[in-house]
């Protein structure tokens, strides 16, 4: 069976080669070293946050919060309870280039692919005009680990899948305090604007003691 599955993974291996060396020799090994460390993540949260206005904002902390939540689970949890070994025997001959240290740490699952999954999913679901192009870039990450033959492509799948789930909960959690925040805004603000005798929220005029002092003056 472990033979079989083996078999099956080094042929998906196989078939995640690209084609053109522009990919295989550039384009893949950047992306793949460009996401150690979460540092891809991390500039493109900067740019969303500079040029994507509110929504860009709240794209970049959810998404940055996602990721973190998914390095968590995939590198300090599931890693270590699944144990699964780094592709080794036999996937040399299926790589074109294979550039850098190979990890230690567990296979399955790809923690890589797990945060790249997680940003995306949260920064798109926050700004669903960037969704697309983080998407790609998420898919391109988890295609450079296999080329590069750090994991299996059963590694990343998983990696993805559970990324996309981290980052759906984490925009569910954060849509749903951001009303009670901003409740609580709304509230600090009134109070300090009728302390001030300024129109609250609702149009009413806060309370301005002096004018009241004066008109009772002015009544006797």
């Amino acid at each position: 069976m472990k033979l079989a599955t083996k078999g099956v993974e080094f042929a998906l291996i196989r078939k995640a080669m690209p084609k053109s060396p522009v990919w295989a020799k550039r384009i893949l090994p950047m992306t793949s070293t460009a996401a150690e460390g979460g540092s891809l993540w991390f500039v493109i949260a900067g740019v969303m946050a500079a040029l994507g206005g509110k929504r860009g904002r709240r794209g970049a902390v959810e998404g940055l919060l996602a990721a973190a939540g998914a390095s968590g689970v995939a590198n300090a949890g599931l890693k270590r309870a699944i144990g699964r070994h780094r592709p080794s025997t036999g996937v040399g001959r299926f790589l074109v280039r294979e550039a850098g240290r190979r990890p230690h740490s567990p296979s399955m699952p790809s923690s890589h692919a797990a945060v790249a999954a997680a940003f995306a999913t949260g920064a798109g679901m926050a700004m669903p005009s960037a969704a697309a192009p983080l998407g790609a870039a998420a898919g391109l990450v988890g295609w450079s680990r296999v080329s590069n033959g750090r994991h299996y492509t059963s590694d990343v799948l998983v990696g993805l899948a559970l990324g996309c789930a981290i980052g759906v909960v984490v925009h569910t959690v954060v849509g749903r305090l951001r009303p009670a925040a901003r409740q609580a805004e709304t509230a600090a603000d009134d109070t300090a604007k009728t302390a001030a005798g300024a129109p609250t929220t609702n149009g009413q005029n806060g309370v301005r003691p002096h004018t009241d002092a004066a008109s009772r003056s002015n009544a006797s």
